[in-house]
């Protein structure tokens, strides 16, 4: 970092989400080096947007290339970085010759450019003399990551949608660091690696529960473009508070405490012989993304209000201290069974026979995410306060 040179030609408070704005210039060579780990780890055309391969983008894209190898300048490039104490940070102290000490390289994520960098990358193989030319870059600073991701989504509104999942993604590689920091219990599995207790997620379902709990929603199609324009207001309107990510923290560690009480229960023998159970130990349950969604779209509904009626600050924020404090009841009153008890409150044998009823117009995955939250809505209604979820299984 030391010897790239970041000339910073202005600094600007966001007060909306605690965020610092510096635009600054830098040549293209610095840049790209600078980026190259935030691109190349699913900061890509086809890790954060679809690719364009209309005959139309493909020669906008060419028309770009070619400007830049004639000295054009780019709209600036927008850059997140986390930054601790961002708060306690003076706009007067921050220059050219300290600026570099702010930012981390690790840390970085392209907000707004995947199209302009992937050109820039191009025209630098094509005509490697442009690297020392100036390219124009706007720095948001933030101490956490649910801040840049409200700037990427705002910013990224109404242009080509993206799907909203590797948007995400994008910010998550950062977020992961806080989640390790603020969910002790809960540990962050690659895509290799298969779960084999209690309190272990893959990034990807992470990713997914933290829409569902932003949105509401069950039903989140994160792997095509995002048509619902609702949900991505909906999760907009959520990322806009500071204080949501630290809540979606809170509720994740706590959901792996009592997920690790109920891999207590991990003794396999299906009541018949030869039976087929989909739910049979106790890490079962949360293994099920259906499950995981449906809980956490389940709590975040209670929290927040549904879609259309949101609650007030206060009213959440009191809402979301009671499921806290209920959910917490919960898994203490769990520390105290014993394996055979934890069976008995989980009560796989009447889950294992409704969830396998369902309507032929609706997919398994569908039909589960639904069954799930409405089960979990019975928990919740209850203040988790129930002998067992047999009523759950029952809705």
């Amino acid at each position: 970092m030391t010897e790239k040179v970041i000339r910073i030609v202005d600094v600007v408070k966001d007060g909306r989400v605690d965020c610092v704005s510096c635009v600054a210039i830098m040549s293209i060579g610095d840049y790209l080096d600078l980026v190259s780990e935030a691109y190349n780890n699913k900061g890509g055309i086809e890790g954060q947007r679809e690719a364009l391969t209309t005959a139309t983008a493909v020669r906008i894209r060419n028309r770009m290339i070619q400007d830049i190898q004639r000295g054009a300048i780019l709209p600036p490039i927008v850059l997140g970085s986390l930054t601790k104490d961002i708060s306690n940070i003076r706009l007067d102290d921050i220059n050219t010759s300290n600026f570099i000490r702010h930012i981390s390289e690790d840390t970085i994520s392209i907000i707004d450019g995947m199209q302009r960098t992937t050109s820039l990358i191009q025209a630098a193989h094509n005509q490697p003399e442009i690297r020392s030319n100036p390219i124009r870059i706007e720095f948001w600073l933030a101490d956490n990551s649910n801040s840049l991701l409200y700037r990427m989504l705002v910013l990224n509104t109404g242009q080509v949608p993206w799907n909203l999942k590797r948007q995400v993604e994008v910010v998550f590689r950062s977020m992961t660091d806080e989640i390790r920091s603020n969910c002790p219990n809960v540990e962050l599995l690659s895509q290799k690696r298969r779960r084999w207790s209690g309190g272990q997620f893959q990034s990807d379902s992470a990713i997914e529960m933290y829409l569902a709990f932003g949105s509401r929603k069950e039903n989140i199609d994160t792997k095509e473009k995002l048509t619902d324009e609702f949900v991505r207001l909906d999760f907009i309107e959520a990322t806009s508070e500071k204080e949501f990510t630290w809540q979606f923290f809170a509720f994740f560690d706590l959901m792996s405490m009592i997920d690790k009480n109920f891999d207590r229960f991990n003794m396999t023998k299906p009541k018949n012989e030869g039976e087929y159970a989909k739910f049979s130990i106790g890490r079962d349950l949360f293994s099920s993304q259906p499950a995981c969604i449906g809980f956490a779209a389940a709590s975040a509904e209670k929290i927040f209000g549904r879609p259309g009626l949101d609650k007030s600050k206060s009213d959440s924020d009191a809402e979301f201290a009671r499921i806290i404090f209920n959910m917490r009841s919960l898994k203490d009153r769990l520390d105290t069974l014993d394996p055979e008890g934890i069976r008995d409150f989980l009560d796989f044998t009447t889950l294992n026979q409704t969830v396998a009823v369902r309507s032929s117009r609706t997919s398994v995955g569908e039909h589960e995410r639904a069954f799930f939250k409405n089960a979990f809505k019975v928990l919740i209604d209850e203040n988790f306060n129930i002998p067992s979820l047999t009523a759950c299984w029952r809705v």
